[in-house]
């Protein structure tokens, strides 16, 4: 199950990549956290993928058997809530908040959380739904010092003039 393909991904990834539940749940069988925890090329395991592309039932199944999966993390300390934050999946951010609320306080390397992007590109159910788990989380400063309402109040450069 740990054989990994020119692109370093296992079978596993590539079936929660492409949401094959049937398939990903019977190899998730023979699986445990640390073939879980195997990153592709591309950098992200098959939990970070499957929260990224927003295939929920492969992400409640992961969380299922291995909840400190919502822990895992890329080599810039981000999370798969932080992938399904802002790719704007509020069902995927939910299910991991419903798992463990803690996990929407891991920051990456630049200090930046789910919320910090979710504010940033005005998703608003995302925002909503993280500072309604846990308002702490509005006071969490990247390292440039900015918290998610200073990144709120910027506007993306696609609507710049």
């Amino acid at each position: 199950m740990s054989m990994q393909n020119d692109a370093g991904e296992t079978i596993l990834y590539i079936a929660a990549e492409n949401g094959v539940m049937d398939l990903f749940c019977f190899l998730l069988s023979f699986c445990d956290l640390e073939i879980i925890k195997i990153r592709s090329k591309s950098d992200m395991n098959a939990f970070h993928v499957a929260a990224k592309r927003g295939n929920l039932e492969i992400v409640r199944e992961i969380l299922n058997i291995c909840p400190e999966a919502c822990k895992l993390c890329d080599s810039s300390s981000t999370s798969s809530l932080y992938f399904a934050s802002v790719q704007d999946h509020l069902d995927v951010v939910n299910a991991i908040l419903d798992v463990d609320v803690s996990s929407m306080m891991i920051v990456r390397k630049n200090g930046k959380t789910a919320l910090h992007n979710a504010a940033r590109y005005d998703i608003l159910h995302i925002v909503k739904a993280l500072i309604e788990r846990d308002s702490a989380i509005v006071c969490i400063k990247d390292r440039k010092g900015q918290t998610a309402l200073h990144m709120g109040c910027k506007r993306p450069k696609y609507f710049s003039s």
